[in-house]
């Protein structure tokens, strides 16, 4: 018991810290926008396509089959950047990124929270152990109560029906993210897709619950909204 938790108090140092120092930047990026927010993504999308690339040559054996994966996972990393950029460009775009930056933090926080304390029934073990459908409804029903709160909070130009719809779309696509990139990892034999940030491990394992959720609420606030 000793040794676990003196494992945990080691871990957690280093999350704290990457924490401490990666989510300023990228709130700042955020808040200044284009060129900055651009110049960003591209950076975060030649790390994220090197991580795909390591892991799809690690995860199959036929020479095609790494070709379409890389294909596939180019696409995987660079459209939801560019949808993130080009809703940070349009009307209410600062208010509409952090909706969507916020509501999948909540979807991971929530699921996690709720899984780690009611979680019985595991969801895909094959794939991802610890989930459980527990923590999927709490990721879900955490980030309705979020999207909702935050929309008014930030005076989006939504119903109350529409942004509790948007959360639970957030909550559910987040959490596809999140298992997608597990799948690939399982395939590859990897735990992480990288060691770019201590205590976290590479760009996907930060990125993948945002990947569905940014191009998501990028046609939302412009179909919808």
């Amino acid at each position: 018991m000793a040794n676990s938790v003196r494992s945990a108090a080691r871990s957690l140092g280093p999350r704290l810290l990457t924490a401490a120092v990666g989510l300023p930047l990228l709130m700042a990026a955020v808040w200044a926008g284009n060129p900055w927010l651009a110049l960003l993504a591209v950076t975060v999308g030649a790390s994220g396509l090197r991580e795909i690339l390591v892991l799809a040559n690690a995860a199959t054996t036929r020479t095609v089959s790494r070709l379409i994966l890389s294909i596939l996972g180019a696409g995987y990393v660079s459209m939801p950047l560019a949808a993130a950029v080009a809703l940070r460009s349009g009307d209410d775009g600062l208010e509409w990124l952090c909706l969507a930056l916020v509501g999948t933090f909540a979807t991971d926080t929530s699921a996690y929270a709720v899984g780690r304390t009611l979680g019985r029934s595991k969801m895909v073990p094959a794939i991802s152990p610890a989930k459980t459908w527990e923590g999927a409804m709490g990721g879900l029903l955490g980030t309705g109560a979020i999207t909702l709160g935050l929309a008014t909070f930030l005076d989006l130009p939504i119903s109350s029906l529409e942004a509790l719809g948007l959360g639970l779309a957030i909550g559910v696509l987040a959490q596809f993210g999140d298992l997608g990139e597990s799948y690939l990892k399982r395939r590859a034999g990897a735990k992480d897709s990288g060691i770019l940030f201590p205590g976290h491990g590479g760009l996907l394992d930060r990125f993948d619950s945002l990947a569905l959720v940014f191009p998501l609420v990028y046609l939302f606030a412009r179909v919808v909204a």
